[in-house]
């Protein structure tokens, strides 16, 4: 049941991914997606009676994206602050 949820989070972040055309969209489609990662590395190990590394990873994935989400984060308020918008488009004109 519970890698089936996992499948779910992981298939609802792919469709954030691909539709949403503003940059939170994205990043919160990429968090539905490492969610769902993490869920079903943790519910693998919980099944396979190799419960440590389960959540070792799950843990180490996890604050990998947290970190990434941060980041995300004050890229688009920086974003904002200049553009007044959160598009992606906007995201090729920061590097000028």
């Amino acid at each position: 049941m519970m890698v089936l949820i996992s499948a779910l989070l992981g298939g609802t972040g792919i469709i954030c991914l691909l539709y949403r055309k503003s940059f939170l969209g994205f990043l919160i489609g990429t968090q539905l997606l490492v969610l769902g990662a993490s869920s079903m590395i943790v519910s693998i190990g919980v099944s396979s009676k190799v419960i440590d590394q389960g959540y070792l990873f799950g843990f180490f994935i996890v604050l990998g994206s947290v970190a990434q989400l941060i980041i995300g984060f004050a890229l688009a308020v920086r974003l904002f602050y200049l553009k007044n918008r959160t598009g992606m488009d906007e995201l090729r004109s920061l590097k000028h």
